[in-house]
């Protein structure tokens, strides 16, 4: 499975879970349940850590090592499970204050975003459209005003494969963030 994930500046990477389904007595505590095991890692290999990952049927998530695998045991089988990856820590990473010339740019049409995913992690304040509103948003966390988004999460995961209907507007879709 590949995620496209997008920081709220709008560099973007892909990243791609691995499943693995084990089929043993060692791996699973019955012949109702199967164990996952995923890897979340960027295009250059390196994996992703502490990605909170569940499935619809978990109480608690488990996380990414710091090579970003993940192991969730007993699922039951013949059951569809939605994997959903999170991760919303350190939302100025890989953010500064060029992010904000960028962001600018798009909005009064002199350097549009060229793709989808930068401007989905240009809507910081996840509402739709890209605003000054988020340059002000950005802004705020730059100087250390506030400690992170109040709408977004600073890691956002959408699927690499998936076909925007209007990839100059993305923000109107509803997003596979799973």
């Amino acid at each position: 499975i590949t995620f496209k994930i997008t920081d709220n500046l709008g560099r973007s990477s892909s990243q791609k879970a691995s499943v693995e389904i084990k089929d043993d007595a060692l791996n699973c505590k019955s012949s109702e349940s199967m164990t996952l095991v995923g890897k979340i890692y960027t295009p250059n290999r390196f994996g992703v850590g502490a990605v909170n990952v569940t499935t619809e049927n978990m109480e608690v998530p488990v996380k990414t090592l710091e090579n970003g695998t993940y192991v969730i045991n007993e699922l039951s089988r013949n059951q569809n499970q939605k994997v959903v990856p999170y991760k919303n820590t350190d939302p100025l990473n890989g953010v500064s204050t060029y992010d904000l010339v960028l962001i600018s740019q798009h909005i009064i049409g002199k350097k549009e975003f060229d793709s989808p995913y930068k401007m989905i992690a240009a809507d910081v304040n996840r509402d739709g459209y890209i605003t000054t509103f988020d340059v002000v948003e950005l802004r705020q966390l730059v100087l250390y005003i506030k400690t992170g988004f109040s709408n977004n999460t600073s890691w956002r995961f959408i699927k690499a494969d998936f076909e925007f209907q209007n990839p100059n507007n993305p923000l109107v879709e509803l997003l596979p963030e799973s």
